[in-house]
């Protein structure tokens, strides 16, 4: 079974985007780092937009159950396949478009932890998708998600973004007032400088014929454990030359008194 075009599953070896890849695991080992500060000892995580489920098996690790949402089924089913576990569920689900209700039935509420990386910009309404997620955290309960640098984000000459499915761009300061209209609380605000940098200078060495060939042709880069040794040396997220990242990312926090 094939994940939908758009997707990323960083232990697909048919996959080239090395650098993409080792991002976009570097942020659930990061949460996982933030998952593990909380004092429940039986927490329950959410994540929206969860793709292909390399993110919930990453984070089911590392607390009592991984709740994984996403509106594309075909990814839903690519999920199930490859990345289950006893204490993860999957379901298909809209969180700008399918109601609230549907998750509270399924006793999605008071979670501990929401997840949304690289979900609000592909939101007509990112405002809908954050206010349903509030609404399933427990008071006290973090927020944590990411969202393209504007600074990397090509856009139109009507100010929208030429990526076909993003709906929006954000400057750091544009996350910080979605979420806190919200009533989620900024605890601190990280990036991803340093693959970045390295992507770019693999990619200026090539360019000078310096290189024998690219992380992207290279099978060795593709294997699991290097994926993996990578992502820990290069790609957590942490807070040095923030606005130098392809992505802010966000650790928010539902005031207690909600």
């Amino acid at each position: 079974m094939s994940k939908p075009k758009e997707y990323v599953d960083p232990f697909d070896k048919d996959d080239p985007d090395f650098w993409i890849k080792i991002e976009h695991l570097g942020r659930y080992v990061f949460a996982c780092d933030v998952l593990r500060t909380l004092s429940q000892k039986r927490t329950i995580v959410v994540d929206a937009g969860c793709g292909c489920g390399y993110g919930c098996q990453e984070i089911s690790s590392c607390c009592h159950m991984t709740v994984g949402l996403d509106r594309n089924t075909i990814a839903i089913d690519y999920a199930k396949k490859h990345y289950q576990a006893d204490n993860i569920s999957y379901f298909v689900h809209d969180i700008e478009d399918d109601s609230a209700e549907k998750l509270l039935e399924a006793g999605i509420n008071k979670t501990d932890m929401v997840i949304a990386f690289e979900v609000l910009e592909h939101l007509d309404e990112p405002e809908k998708g954050v206010k349903q997620l509030y609404d399933i955290l427990r008071p006290g309960g973090l927020f944590v998600c990411s969202v393209p640098n504007s600074k990397f984000e090509a856009v139109s000459e009507n100010g929208k973004p030429k990526n076909e499915y993003h709906k929006h761009v954000f400057t750091r300061e544009l996350l910080s007032e979605l979420l806190t209209k919200h009533g989620l609380v900024i605890e601190e605000i990280y990036g991803q400088s340093t693959t970045n940098i390295l992507m770019k200078r693999e990619a200026k060495l090539a360019g000078k014929g310096l290189l024998n060939s690219r992380s992207n042709n290279t099978p060795w880069f593709h294997n699991p454990e290097t994926t993996r040794y990578f992502t820990h040396m290069f790609a957590i997220p942490d807070k040095a030359q923030i606005e130098d990242s392809y992505s802010f990312i966000a650790v928010a926090k539902k005031r207690k008194s909600s």
